[in-house]
């Protein structure tokens, strides 16, 4: 109960504010993108995925409400999102989500997909 009251909180947000989005990138250097393009492209395909707006936060920077993550990089094909809400400055982790391609290396289309994942992730927590 207590964990859908915290996913429902983090979801209405402020209005048209949006939400702040803290990431973190972790084994960047193994797939060769930026680790700001990845987290960039994390808040576009979230946004877009869930219909709420998201902003990266400043690196470093606490958050009362939204949502924290870190993209983890375990290989040339591999890529795991690590999420959670934050609401009243308390934390829901999500389940973890990964995206792995066997075909092509990973690119910023791929941070996309893992972002769509995690919102549908946040829509079955509640």
């Amino acid at each position: 109960m207590a964990g859908s009251m915290l996913l429902a909180l983090a979801l209405m947000g402020g209005g048209d504010m949006p939400m702040a989005l803290a990431c973190r990138v972790e084994g960047g250097g193994k797939s060769g993108l930026d680790d700001h393009a990845v987290c960039a492209r994390f808040a576009e395909g979230l946004s877009a995925a869930s219909g709420r707006s998201y902003r990266l936060a400043p690196a470093g920077a606490r958050i009362d409400s939204g949502m924290t993550v870190v993209v983890r990089f375990t290989g040339r094909d591999t890529v795991a999102a690590q999420a959670s809400l934050i609401a009243a400055g308390r934390a829901q982790p999500l389940e973890t989500r990964m995206v792995s391609t066997s075909d092509r290396a990973l690119g910023l289309d791929s941070i996309a997909l893992l972002a769509r994942d995690v919102a549908r992730a946040m829509n079955a927590a509640g």
